[in-house]
C-alpha cells in the first residue's frame, strides 16, 4: 500500500523529528491500539517502535485505491499514555 504525506503532516512529522520511513514503518508493522470507526473513511492509531522511540501514527485506508493517508504522526509521552503507550490515561 502507498502512503500519502499531504504537506500540513510533512510539516509536522519535520517539526517533531519524524521521518517517512518511521511513518511507513509503524502503519505496516506497527500495533494497531485504537480503531476510528466512525471516521468515513475509518482511521486507525498505530504505534511502532524506531530505534527505541514511540511513534504514533494515524492513518486513514483507502482500500479502492491502495492508499493509506497519513494523517498525524507525534512521539506519545508518559503523561498521556500508559501500557507501553498503548491506552490512554
Amino acid at each position: 500500500m502507498t502512503v500519502i504525506f499531504p504537506p500540513y503532516v510533512l510539516k509536522r512529522m519535520t517539526e517533531r523529528g519524524i521521518g517517512v520511513e518511521e511513518v511507513e514503518y509503524a502503519l505496516e508493522f506497527g500495533e494497531m491500539i485504537e480503531f476510528y470507526d466512525d471516521r468515513v473513511p475509518p482511521r486507525r492509531l498505530m504505534l511502532g517502535w524506531v530505534n527505541n522511540r514511540p511513534i504514533h501514527v494515524v492513518g486513514e485506508d483507502d482500500p479502492t485505491a491502495k492508499e493509506t493517508i497519513a494523517v498525524t504522526a507525534y512521539e506519545p509521552t508518559i503523561e498521556s499514555w500508559t501500557d507501553g503507550f498503548t491506552k490512554r490515561k
